[in-house]
């Protein structure tokens, strides 16, 4: 593609219009200039950004979505937090005989628009929390929505037991002892921050 001279002048064109919208003024800037210095957490079980990150159900994953497009968009100071999911939610086939079944395809990180988050060590972020008996480690992955971040805690770690890497093993999958870890893994996340203040924390559930 190095050579094809049509995509690389479209490439330049989007290029620049993201450089563009990056750095010009937004409404939070002129309405709230101290806003840089406070951050709004945003929880949500699913996000809808797009079909490249099929980490959603429905309604309530677009909604969050449209949260973090919109707070790019006005430069409000949010970061989303969820979980990187190893199966999305299912998709519906027919067989030859027309019966409908569901499909869950396999979420391959490497494969998708995400990049690991790094440490101030260099390493990959991991995030340590206790269990009655055991030390579960997520990963943090990244996403990027504009001047939002998406942050999501993968379970998936070769540390952690085969049990607890089935943590974030798919969206809306177990129980509601399931769900509880799966929060409180969010939360140690926010107890760990070490960006700027949050000032105010949304939970949006299903």
């Amino acid at each position: 593609m190095a050579d094809d001279k049509n995509f690389i002048d479209q490439l330049q064109l989007l290029s620049k219009d993201r450089a563009d919208y990056l750095h010009r003024d937004c409404w939070a800037d002129t309405v709230f200039p101290q806003s840089e210095k406070t951050q709004i957490a945003y929880f949500s079980m699913e996000y809808g950004l797009a079909e490249a990150l099929p980490l959603y159900a429905g309604g309530l994953g677009i909604l969050a979505g449209d949260y973090l497009k919109a707070s790019s968009d006005l430069g409000v100071p949010l970061v989303g937090i969820g979980l990187m999911y190893g199966e999305g939610y299912f998709r519906q086939v027919l067989d030859a005989n027309g019966e409908q079944h569901a499909v869950y395809a396999y979420n391959d990180s490497r494969n998708l628009p995400l990049q690991p988050v790094i440490s101030v060590n260099g390493a990959w972020l991991s995030i340590a929390i206790e269990f009655p008996g055991r030390q579960v480690y997520f990963q943090v992955w990244q996403a990027t929505v504009g001047r939002t971040r998406l942050y999501l805690l993968d379970s998936k770690d070769p540390l952690n037991s085969p049990a607890d890497q089935g943590i974030t093993g798919s969206l809306y999958g177990g129980s509601h002892e399931l769900r509880l870890v799966q929060n409180r893994a969010w939360y140690r996340w926010l107890a760990d921050h070490r960006g700027p203040a949050i000032a105010c924390q949304y939970l949006s559930f299903k």
